[in-house]
C-alpha cells in the first residue's frame, strides 16, 4: 500500500493537497491523544500516599508475628495470612485494580474477627488512614478520566470533520485533474489516499 510519504512525492503541490495534509496530521494527533491521561500530579501524589499506607500496614502485621506475647503474635499471623490472600505486589496493580483491592481489604478488616486482630497489634490506624486516601484517589481518578475522555472525544470529532472537508476538496481536485489528463494516471493515487484515511479512522473504533 502506498503511504502518504510516497503520495507527497507524486502529487503536485496544490493548495487542496497541503490543506488535506495538515488536517490529516491533526486527525492522527487527536486520535493518538485520545488515550486517557492519568499522570496528573494530584493523582500521582495520592497513589504514592496510599501505597505507603498499604505497605506500612502490611509491614506492621509482619513485624508483630515475632512479638514475645503469643496471643499478639498469633493475631499478627492471622492478619498476615489474610493479607496474602489478596496476592503479591498490590501496589503495582493497575490503578482501578488496586483501588478495588484496597477497598475489599479494608472492608474485610472491618469485620469483627479481623478487626480484633489488627486492633490488638495496633495496625488499625494504618487502615483508618488508608481508607479515605483510597476513596479520594478513586474520586479524582474517575473525574479526570471522564474529563479527559470528553475532551479527547471532542478533539477527535473536530479533527475528523476538518479532515473530511479537506479530503472532499482534494477528491474534487483529483477528479478535475483526472478529467483533464485521464483517469488511469490518478486511479492508484486515489485508491492509496482512500486506504490511508480508512486505516487512520479505524484506529478510533
Amino acid at each position: 500500500m502506498c503511504s502518504l510519504f510516497s503520495i507527497k512525492s507524486t502529487i503536485c503541490r496544490t493548495k487542496d493537497k497541503k490543506e488535506f495534509d495538515t488536517a490529516f496530521s491533526a486527525l492522527e494527533k487527536a486520535l493518538h491523544q485520545a488515550k486517557i491521561n492519568e499522570q496528573t500530579q494530584n493523582i500521582l501524589d495520592l497513589d504514592k500516599q496510599r501505597d505507603i499506607a498499604l505497605s506500612s500496614f502490611i509491614t506492621h502485621c509482619k513485624l508483630f508475628r515475632n512479638h514475645p506475647e503469643n496471643h499478639i503474635a498469633e493475631a499478627a499471623k492471622r492478619a498476615s495470612i489474610h493479607i496474602k490472600s489478596y496476592g503479591k505486589d498490590m501496589q503495582r496493580r493497575a490503578y482501578r485494580d488496586e483501588t478495588a483491592i484496597i477497598r475489599s481489604l479494608v472492608a474485610a478488616f472491618e469485620e469483627p474477627q479481623h478487626n480484633a486482630d489488627i486492633q490488638l497489634i495496633g495496625a488499625k490506624q494504618w487502615l483508618a488512614h488508608l481508607k479515605p486516601l483510597n476513596e479520594k484517589f478513586d474520586e479524582l481518578h474517575s473525574n479526570r478520566t471522564m474529563e479527559d475522555a470528553e475532551k479527547d472525544a471532542g478533539k477527535s470529532r473536530d479533527a475528523r470533520r476538518e479532515m473530511q472537508a479537506k479530503f472532499d476538496r482534494l477528491c474534487k481536485a483529483i477528479e478535475a485533474m483526472a478529467f483533464m489528463r485521464g483517469e488511469d494516471e490518478f486511479r492508484s493515487l486515489a485508491n492509496a489516499i482512500n486506504e490511508e484515511v480508512k486505516n487512520v479512522l479505524a484506529t478510533a473504533k
